[in-house]
């Protein structure tokens, strides 16, 4: 296909390429429609070779081969059905413009980029595969591109920027998705961040999301577009997970509030301002809270497994140490912990309001960082909405006194004053400073069986 002329269908035209049959588009003549779409039956091998911009509008089944090898393809018709094989080369856009149902393979090489655009559903079906470090995007022109997944799929790369993202299937992006506005509503489905991978939000575009996000490796949270929450969504970040808030941009709430399941790390960062999330937060992970203030609007839970950490860098709440705000249910237990930053030393009868809640119910069952050296301790004062740090006297240490003596035919290793539930560490190498998990004990003291080898031994209280 060859030349500058342009190539009309009429009256709905087939073009049906056999198995052994190959259309190669040497040219960027276009393929119009007069008044019906042509349809392309593809079997064979449909290869684009043109270096230009070429524009088909004609529907496509494929059960073979497609591939553009070169410059850009803009398909524009009713669907595109990708049944076969569809492979990109490095540098080529392939635009589809008219929805379509795929369960086959997509091939994208890097620099690559298969657009979703409007036009009509784009389903994602068991069985469609997308390999190579090529990009996939969800936009185009308009707001109207829909990308619908049905069965489990995987890519590597993904960008939304304008549509939506939907589907009760299960879509895992394995190293990164750009999502600067659009919306993610897969209710009855999983967008799945594998460990690893990095979702960047940011830009100034609002973005929605229903159904359920996990996330396994990195979210990084920034830019100044609202994050909007439809039908209850639920953002599960597991024990690998890092979500990374640098901005105050917020998560709203539309017809149901969120639910935030943090298993891993959520850390607010950057900025002396307040982000509020219209969630019920959960925490069995950690909670960093590094700077200004963090807003649950909503019920917050630490449970027995969840740490609080504040950064301590002054006198001034939100601006100089994060604050966590929850306009509901404060249930807490687990740790809270406590580190100082730029270099600042508390004085005594120092006061930092950490928590604020409607009501406060619980304590901190572990708490780390608490001494600050010089005398000097960080005392929690648990009130019915608050829960402050005061800087107190701490108490005189005692130190801890290992015995190590002959018991029949082995060795008693006791400790005073008699800790229990403690972890005992061992190591060969006391210059190399390295320990490991030599035991855990319930008592304050333990047997240890005769050993050719030099070995030291250290007691650990959680």
């Amino acid at each position: 296909w060859d030349g500058p002329g342009a190539f009309g269908g009429a009256s709905g035209p087939v073009i049906h390429n056999l198995a052994t049959g190959l259309i190669e588009a040497r040219s960027d003549a276009p393929l119009t429609e007069w008044n019906a779409f042509a349809t392309l039956n593809n079997e064979g091998v449909f290869r684009k070779t043109s270096s230009g911009d070429k524009t088909m509008r004609l529907n496509v089944n494929n059960r073979g081969r497609f591939e553009a090898l070169a410059g850009s393809l803009l398909i524009q018709a009713t669907r595109f059905n990708n049944h076969g094989e569809v492979k990109l080369n490095g540098g080529v856009t392939l635009t589809l413009a008219g929805g379509g149902t795929n369960s086959g393979a997509f091939t994208l090489q890097d620099t690559a980029r298969l657009v979703f655009a409007a036009g009509g559903l784009h389903h994602l079906r068991q069985g469609a595969t997308f390999s190579g470090p090529g990009m996939v995007e969800l936009g185009g022109p308009s707001t109207e591109a829909r990308l619908v997944v049905d069965g489990e799929v995987s890519m590597l790369r993904l960008t939304v920027a304008l549509g939506k993202l939907s589907g009760a299937g299960t879509l895992t992006v394995t190293e990164t998705m750009h999502w600067t506005g659009g919306s993610v509503e897969m209710l009855g489905g999983t967008l799945v961040i594998a460990p690893g991978a990095v979702l960047a939000m940011d830009g100034a575009g609002q973005k929605t999301l229903a159904g359920t996000l996990q996330n396994g490796g990195t979210i990084i949270w920034e830019g100044t577009g609202a994050f909007q929450g439809a039908s209850g969504p639920v953002i599960h970040n597991l024990a690998t997970g890092l979500i990374e808030a640098r901005s105050d941009a917020p998560l709203t709430q539309w017809s149901g509030p969120a639910t935030l399941n943090n298993e891993g790390v959520f850390r607010k960062v950057h900025g002396l301002g307040t982000k509020a999330l219209e969630a019920q937060f959960v925490n069995s992970g950690r909670l960093e809270l590094l700077a200004g203030t963090l807003q649950v609007r909503g019920n917050f839970t630490n449970s027995t497994d969840g740490t609080v950490h504040f950064a301590l860098g002054g006198p001034a709440g939100g601006s100089d140490y994060g604050v966590l705000a929850v306009t509901g249910r404060a249930q807490l237990d687990g740790a809270i912990e406590v580190a100082l930053t730029n270099g600042f030393r508390p004085a005594l009868s120092n006061l930092f309001q950490v928590i604020t809640a409607n009501p406060r119910i619980g304590t901190f069952s572990t708490e780390r960082g608490l001494l600050l050296g010089e005398g000097l301790k960080l005392t929690p004062l648990y009130a019915a909405s608050s829960v402050s740090l005061l800087v107190t006297n701490a108490p005189a240490e005692t130190p801890l006194v290992l015995t190590l003596e002959r018991a029949g035919e082995g060795l008693r290793l006791s400790w005073q004053p008699a800790l229990t539930n403690v972890t005992v560490l061992s190591t060969e190498d006391l210059a190399a400073g390295t320990w490991s998990e030599f035991v855990r004990s319930a008592t304050n003291w333990l047997l240890i069986a005769p050993t050719n080898e030099l070995r030291f031994f250290r007691v650990r209280q959680p």
